[in-house]
Parts: structure tokens; C-alpha cells; sequence
């Protein structure tokens, strides 16, 4: 199979030995610019607040309304693409805990993201309830199917 040829104007080597530490490096810097004048997320003890949960390309933001969603979206894509990286909108989701009083669609890269009930997160099934019912349910299947052999 053959293509045409195209220029790579971003990223790093694959197989590098540094480019999973420069990724993780680029990404803290922006998770950490991000919401510098943010008073959004939850607030911990001491006043600091915890706006997002990262673990390599996977990032989970942390916010308690529409409005804060909204404007810390804005504030990652515009910061993630002065580094030349963008969020996938297609592998974004919105799981709401309670209830925001604001129903407006939350938009990256110009598409709205999906409002879902669950999601997996680093391999785990997490719904808006808190539980992980799924993760434990296909694991009490698999564990049946392997002792019934």
C-alpha cells in the first residue's frame, strides 16, 4: 500500500526512549497553565483545587458546572495548540455527577461533546453514580467462564 508523501511538522520520534517523557512533560505544563486564574474544580483543604486527573494522553477535568466546563475546554485547546496538539472530540465525553443547572452543550474542536451515564477511564468503568458495577459484573463472568472449564 502506498500514499502520498506528507511532512511531519509536529510531535516526537516513535521509539524514542525520551518521547514518552517530553509528552509527559508538555502535558503537565499545560494541564498546570491552563487553569492558573481558574477557580473552578474542587477545592481541597488549603484552598488548592483539583481541576483534572492525568495519566499519560488520558485527561479527565474535574469541573462542578457547564460554564466552568465550558471555559476550562476552551482554556486546554488554546493552550494544547500553541504546542501543536489538539483534543480528539470524538474520544471526549462528559460524565455529571449531579446536576448542573445549566443544559448547554459543552464544544471542542468545534463539535459537541457527548453526555454519557459511564465511561471507561484507564480501564475502569466509572458511572455517574460512583460505582464501578461493570467492571466488577464482567469480571465475576469472566472468572465464572474460566472455572466452569
Amino acid at each position: 500500500m502506498t500514499g502520498d508523501w506528507f511532512d511531519v511538522v509536529t510531535g516526537v520520534c516513535q521509539g524514542c526512549i525520551l518521547s514518552p517523557l517530553l509528552f509527559a512533560i508538555v502535558m503537565d505544563w499545560i494541564m498546570k497553565k491552563s487553569p492558573r486564574n481558574y477557580k473552578g474544580g474542587l477545592e481541597w483543604t488549603g484552598g488548592s483545587r483539583l481541576c483534572d486527573l492525568d495519566y499519560a494522553d488520558d485527561t479527565a477535568i474535574i469541573e462542578t458546572s457547564q460554564t466552568g466546563m465550558q471555559q476550562l475546554t476552551r482554556e486546554i485547546e488554546r493552550i494544547s495548540g500553541s504546542v501543536g496538539l489538539r483534543m480528539n472530540a470524538n474520544k471526549c465525553k462528559i460524565m455529571v455527577s449531579n446536576t448542573w443547572e445549566d443544559k448547554t452543550a459543552v464544544i471542542t474542536e468545534g463539535t459537541e461533546v457527548e453526555l454519557v451515564e459511564d465511561f471507561c477511564y484507564l480501564g475502569s468503568n466509572i458511572s455517574r453514580l460512583g460505582n464501578c458495577d461493570k467492571k466488577s459484573i464482567k469480571c465475576v463472568w469472566k472468572t465464572t467462564e474460566y472455572l466452569e472449564k
